[in-house]
Protein backbone atom coordinates (compact mmCIF):
# COMPACT_ATOMS: atom_id res chain seq x y z
CA UNK A 1 0.00 0.00 0.00
CA UNK A 2 2.37 2.66 1.31
CA UNK A 3 6.51 2.51 0.66
CA UNK A 4 9.16 4.74 0.29
CA UNK A 5 12.50 5.47 -0.36
CA UNK A 6 15.15 7.88 0.85
CA UNK A 7 13.76 10.21 -2.09
CA UNK A 8 10.15 9.77 -1.52
CA UNK A 9 6.92 8.57 -0.32
CA UNK A 10 4.75 6.24 -2.56
CA UNK A 11 1.22 5.48 -2.19
CA UNK A 12 -0.80 3.27 -3.87
CA UNK A 13 -3.77 4.83 -5.16
CA UNK A 14 -7.35 3.61 -5.93
CA UNK A 15 -10.02 5.12 -7.93
CA UNK A 16 -11.70 8.21 -5.23
CA UNK A 17 -8.31 8.52 -3.87
CA UNK A 18 -6.84 9.47 -7.02
CA UNK A 19 -9.25 12.25 -7.39
CA UNK A 20 -8.58 13.61 -3.39
CA UNK A 21 -4.62 12.95 -4.15
CA UNK A 22 -4.85 14.94 -7.62
CA UNK A 23 -6.95 17.52 -5.28
CA UNK A 24 -4.69 18.20 -2.53
CA UNK A 25 -1.70 18.51 -5.57
CA UNK A 26 -3.65 21.04 -6.77
CA UNK A 27 -4.31 22.68 -3.56
CA UNK A 28 -0.64 23.15 -3.08
CA UNK A 29 0.43 24.35 -6.44
CA UNK A 30 -2.00 26.50 -6.50
CA UNK A 31 0.08 28.15 -2.69
CA UNK A 32 3.18 26.73 -3.84
CA UNK A 33 4.09 26.31 -7.30
CA UNK A 34 7.62 25.51 -7.13
CA UNK A 35 6.61 21.93 -5.50
CA UNK A 36 4.84 20.58 -8.81
CA UNK A 37 7.72 18.01 -9.08
CA UNK A 38 7.93 17.38 -5.90
CA UNK A 39 4.13 15.87 -5.74
CA UNK A 40 3.14 13.77 -8.54
CA UNK A 41 0.45 11.06 -9.25
CA UNK A 42 1.33 8.42 -11.94
CA UNK A 43 0.55 4.68 -12.63
CA UNK A 44 -1.99 5.05 -9.28
CA UNK A 45 0.35 6.11 -7.10
CA UNK A 46 0.87 9.28 -5.24
CA UNK A 47 4.90 10.67 -5.19
CA UNK A 48 6.06 12.83 -2.17
CA UNK A 49 9.46 14.01 -1.79
CA UNK A 50 10.39 13.07 1.02
CA UNK A 51 11.14 16.11 2.63
CA UNK A 52 9.47 17.87 5.42
CA UNK A 53 8.57 21.54 4.04
CA UNK A 54 7.12 19.02 1.09
CA UNK A 55 4.99 16.81 3.47
CA UNK A 56 3.80 19.12 5.56
CA UNK A 57 3.09 21.32 2.27
CA UNK A 58 0.64 18.45 1.20
CA UNK A 59 -0.66 18.07 4.48
CA UNK A 60 -1.50 21.33 5.52
CA UNK A 61 -2.08 23.21 2.08
CA UNK A 62 -3.63 20.57 0.55
CA UNK A 63 -5.19 17.66 2.67
CA UNK A 64 -6.51 19.88 5.49
CA UNK A 65 -8.14 22.35 2.39
CA UNK A 66 -9.68 18.88 0.78
CA UNK A 67 -11.66 18.44 4.45
CA UNK A 68 -13.06 21.93 4.52
CA UNK A 69 -13.72 22.23 0.86
CA UNK A 70 -15.60 18.72 0.97
CA UNK A 71 -17.26 19.70 4.34
CA UNK A 72 -18.61 23.04 3.19
CA UNK A 73 -19.73 21.25 -0.23
CA UNK A 74 -21.69 19.28 1.99
CA UNK A 75 -22.99 21.79 4.02
CA UNK A 76 -24.38 23.88 0.65
CA UNK A 77 -25.97 20.52 -0.59
CA UNK A 78 -23.48 20.91 -3.69
CA UNK A 79 -23.36 16.78 -2.89
CA UNK A 80 -25.76 14.84 -3.92
CA UNK A 81 -27.38 13.07 -0.62
CA UNK A 82 -27.01 9.64 -1.15
CA UNK A 83 -23.37 9.72 -1.63
CA UNK A 84 -22.28 11.73 1.32
CA UNK A 85 -21.86 8.94 3.44
CA UNK A 86 -19.36 6.86 0.92
CA UNK A 87 -17.68 9.89 0.19
CA UNK A 88 -17.11 10.95 4.00
CA UNK A 89 -16.10 7.34 4.46
CA UNK A 90 -13.81 7.31 1.66
CA UNK A 91 -12.53 10.97 2.71
CA UNK A 92 -11.76 9.52 6.26
CA UNK A 93 -9.86 6.34 5.04
CA UNK A 94 -7.43 8.33 2.54
CA UNK A 95 -6.80 10.87 5.22
CA UNK A 96 -5.78 7.73 7.49
CA UNK A 97 -3.86 6.44 4.52
CA UNK A 98 -1.68 9.31 3.61
CA UNK A 99 -1.20 10.48 7.36
CA UNK A 100 0.52 7.00 7.87
CA UNK A 101 2.34 7.49 4.42
CA UNK A 102 3.62 10.30 5.57
CA UNK A 103 5.08 9.42 8.97
CA UNK A 104 1.97 11.50 11.39
CA UNK A 105 -0.98 10.61 13.28
CA UNK A 106 -3.27 13.35 13.17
Amino acid sequence: MAGGSCREVKVTLGVQEEEFAAACRDFVLERKPDLAASIVIVDNQLRIANDPPVRLAFVELGLARLVRVLHLAIEGKAIALKRVPRLLFDLSSYKRKILRALGRDD
